[in-house]
């Protein structure tokens, strides 16, 4: 509740209107409402396999900065894929702070670098702070060394080259703190790092698995109103393979699939620049099931 007041007070950049008041898309609530059960349950580490869009990474952007004001002293690391992207998450990130109400804000940065955040706490040594790194071979094996570290945000894991580093990383973790909390969310994009991380969390008694397929966000849908689409894209029955999968997804997550949105996968699946009808890139960008999203092609 506490969380959800704190996304009244946020604005973000929205790809379509520019900066806009947090409201939290059905996909952003199922995530949150997931990771505060795990914790209210006991866990701490979170691995987030998710589909193309689903505004997971703002979600988990606003509560980086909620744990961090809403606990003093965390020490926490964000981590990117690449140096820019870790660059312009932090500029999204610090606008998002500048956007709080009083009663939400710790004031002007104490210091807002490419190495670190942290506000004007009293004293200074009180405050929490967020530590900016980037995974590639690069800096190849030194995550978080000589560092520690209970709080967590990688992101675009199945683009991160630094397997050295996660083990480095690991190694800088607090394990008894009460407010731990380690967040690795990407894409499938084959078998990389995320996929063993996915993996190990399957039969982890400790790592928590949270999956966003395609259809938890109700706007991927085509409506019968949107009559040429329809015609082509929602009309045709479902055939074997896709009744298969929709069948998986009822059993594993008690959710339908409908027809509006089978049309928008199928949509996209014809017509999606760079898809083009390849169905092994369109699972690992919109996977039904997690298995869909660790997709291998041929290319290096």
């Amino acid at each position: 509740a506490v969380f959800l007041r704190f996304c009244e007070g946020v604005r973000i950049p929205s790809k379509n209107l520019g900066m806009v008041q947090l409201i939290l898309l059905a996909t952003q609530r199922y995530l949150i409402e997931d990771i505060f059960w795990g914790l209210s349950q006991g866990w701490h580490d979170f691995v987030i396999l998710k589909a193309r869009q689903l505004g997971a990474s703002t979600a988990l952007w606003v509560l980086d900065l909620f744990w961090l004001l809403r606990f003093p002293g965390m020490q926490g690391m964000y981590i990117a894929d690449d140096e820019p992207n870790k660059e312009i998450h932090r500029d999204i990130i610090s606008e998002m702070y500048k956007s709080l109400p009083r009663r939400f804000s710790r004031g002007p940065f104490r210091a807002n670098n490419r190495l670190e955040t942290t506000w004007h706490d009293t004293p200074a040594w009180f405050s929490s702070r967020l530590q900016w790194a980037f995974a590639s071979k690069r800096n190849e094996g030194q995550l978080a060394r000589s560092r520690g570290i209970n709080y967590v945000h990688g992101t675009e894991m199945d683009s991160w080259t630094d397997r050295k580093g996660v083990a480095a990383l690991t190694a800088s973790l607090a394990d008894e703190h009460p407010h731990r909390l380690y967040l690795w969310e990407g894409t499938g994009q084959g078998y990389n790092l995320l996929y063993q991380m996915w993996e190990q969390a399957g039969h982890s008694v400790t790592s928590r698995q949270i999956f966003l397929g395609f259809w938890r966000l109700p706007s991927y849908a085509i409506e019968r109103e949107q009559r040429a689409l329809w015609d082509a894209y929602g009309a045709p029955r479902p055939t074997p393979e896709e009744a298969e999968w929709g069948a998986e997804v009822r059993k594993r997550y008690g959710v339908t699939v409908t027809r509006q949105q089978l049309a928008w996968w199928r949509w996209k699946l014809a017509e999606g620049k760079g898809i083009n009808g390849d169905q092994a890139v369109m699972l690992g960008e919109y996977p039904w099931l997690p298995e869909h999203a660790f997709q291998s092609s041929g290319s290096a």
